[in-house]
């Protein structure tokens, strides 16, 4: 897609919608200074195009420029008013800034404008009534989503989990109102923060084969911590229908449940496989998005990851994976399962003279009366 549009900028380079196009892809690449750069440039051409300025508000709100942000897409609004998906864009700014209120209302202008977005607006103002702490009508919306949305995979899966997580929260409440302490000690946050399980499962050669014939992408590909020179998949590996993949993905669940003492959802939508090669490695990073910010679902999620092959040890950097704060350093050995808060910080860098092979996943889990 970039070598296309930088072919058709080359043959016409005063076209503003190539420079649009331009910026939407680099946004996707996590170029944003380059998306910001051909947004602007297309905006230079042709100063009136709605699309235009609700992408720059997109690539703003990136950036963590909420004022530019919101400027940008009330400007698209004016240009192009009872445009949906800017009254949708409109919400997430506000919310971004902590407006709950005209956050709601954004979502609100956006449902009654489009069918197409309702389910993604009712979720977003379902997370204005959590941060409002009515939760009685985030519960009620969320429910209804879960049984009549069109959501389907992931989106039905993280919609669960929100409402999970709004149960747990309006408990949380009602205690705080019969004027019992429920706050979280500094130590128990401490002994979260620094939870390590790790666990052995032994590995099967019919479950490598499996994962190999998956297709899958160069690492330097990615746009996330991952770098250097190997092999991963996408976010969907536990969706594969393959008897091995399907057994790993049911006794995963079924370890971290027992060890954590907690419901665990589905691992199928933030699960995937990696092949590290000499120069292969993850910056360090924690598994927590945007999202997760959302009915504080950062604070039920965890990270696994299931060492199938080491690789080489016997070299200078062996693939360890370091934790920080506090931090501890884990040599990988084969069947090695570990499971860490998802708000852990880690990283890894390898250099040995064979693959190292890993299967990863990110989920919630709650405790069992949550809801």
């Amino acid at each position: 897609a970039l070598a296309s549009t930088l072919k058709s900028l080359e043959l016409n380079p005063n076209n503003p919608t190539a420079h649009m196009n331009l910026g939407g892809i680099y946004k996707d690449l996590g170029n944003l200074d380059q998306a910001l750069a051909s947004t602007l440039k297309s905006l230079e051409l042709k100063p009136n195009n709605p699309t235009a300025h609700i992408n720059l508000g997109g690539i703003y709100k990136k950036l963590g420029n909420l004022d530019k942000a919101l400027a940008s897409t009330l400007k698209s609004l004016e240009l192009k008013p009872n445009n949906p998906t800017t009254h949708m864009n409109l919400g997430g700014i506000y919310y971004a800034r902590s407006d709950y209120t005209n956050s709601e209302k954004e979502y609100d202008l956006a449902i009654k404008l489009s069918n197409s977005i309702s389910d993604i607006c009712y979720r977003g103002k379902a997370a204005c009534l959590f941060r409002k702490e009515e939760y009685d009508e985030a519960i009620w919306l969320l429910e209804k989503l879960s049984r009549e949305s069109a959501f389907t995979g992931k989106s039905l899966w993280e919609t669960q989990a929100a409402l999970k997580a709004t149960v747990h929260a309006k408990k949380q409440k009602v205690i705080r109102t019969q004027r019992m302490s429920i706050a979280t000690s500094p130590k128990e946050e401490e002994e979260h923060e620094s939870l390590v399980i790790i666990k052995n499962r032994p590995v099967t050669e019919d479950l490598i084969s499996e994962l190999y014939r998956i297709n899958s992408k160069k690492l330097s590909a990615t746009t996330d911590a991952r770098h250097g020179n190997g092999l991963c998949t996408d976010f969907q590996l536990f969706n594969i229908k393959l008897p091995a993949i399907h057994k790993l993905s049911k006794d995963l669940k079924a370890i971290a449940s027992e060890e954590l003492s907690k419901e665990v959802s589905s691992l199928k939508y933030n699960s995937f496989f990696n092949v590290f090669n000499a120069g292969a490695g993850a910056t360090p990073h924690r598994h927590v998005r945007a999202e997760d910010k959302r009915f504080n679902l950062w604070q039920h999620k965890y990270s696994l990851v299931y060492y199938l092959d080491p690789g080489d040890q016997n070299c200078e950097n062996p693939g360890i994976l370091r934790m920080y704060n506090p931090d501890i350093e884990i040599l990988p050995e084969k069947g090695m399962i570990v499971i860490i808060p998802a708000t852990r910080v880690h990283s890894s860098y390898y250099e040995g003279t064979k693959s190292r092979l890993m299967v990863g996943a990110n989920f919630y889990a709650f405790t069992c009366n949550q809801g």
